[in-house]
């Protein structure tokens, strides 16, 4: 019956609400959508501003998240999905989702899209481990701090992690992002 089509036609749609992991049908097409989205991004954002692909290049580890290919975004909420890449070891990927409070949309933000610079390696692996829920704690973690532990002389101390925002209006340094935990997908990252 018709009733019964238009049942079957939402049901996937409600499903896909808190659905934040990348398109495709198996894993392998996940992760290669994943991978697209961080290349797209950081080619982007080294448009953008090109002394960031050297910061990269010099960094323990990065990240690159986007909500942009997601079909469903709930305003001030929603999800997004990313890679960490561990330069350390071997540019080993660990696949996170995000599940987000505050993306800074509507400051001129229509999608989400973003790069974490890892200056030290701590900070990396507990992001990876334990996922981080951005906000005045992360603040407080991602303290200046000279490597080594050794005094910096100032304009030379750099921040355990960088967060860079990509918008209409270029790429935006930002403090934190308020509200976002992110988590090891699992179902894409290899052991």
């Amino acid at each position: 019956s018709m009733r019964k089509l238009v049942a079957l036609a939402i049901l996937p749609m409600l499903l896909g609400l808190g659905c934040n992991t990348p398109k495709g049908e198996n894993a392998q097409e996940k992760r290669d959508e994943v991978i697209k989205m961080h290349d797209d991004v950081l080619k982007a954002m080294y448009a953008a501003k090109p002394d960031l692909e050297a910061k990269v290049a010099g960094a323990p580890g990065y990240a690159v998240f986007s909500n942009a290919s997601l079909t469903f975004f709930f305003v001030g909420g929603g999800g997004g999905y990313g890679v960490a890449i561990d330069q350390k070891n071997n540019g080993r990927k660990t696949y996170m989702k995000m599940a987000s409070g505050n993306l800074g949309l509507g400051l001129g933000v229509k999608d989400f899209r973003a790069l974490y610079i890892f200056n030290d390696a701590s900070a990396y692996t507990t992001f990876i481990t334990k996922g981080w829920a951005f906000g005045a704690e992360a603040a407080a973690s991602a303290t200046d701090r000279g490597s080594g532990g050794s005094p910096e002389p100032a304009g030379t101390v750099k921040k355990a992690v960088e967060i860079h925002q990509l918008t209409d209006a270029g790429v935006i340094l930002k403090a934190t992002i308020e509200g976002a935990k992110y988590s090891v997908d699992f179902d894409l990252t290899k052991p």
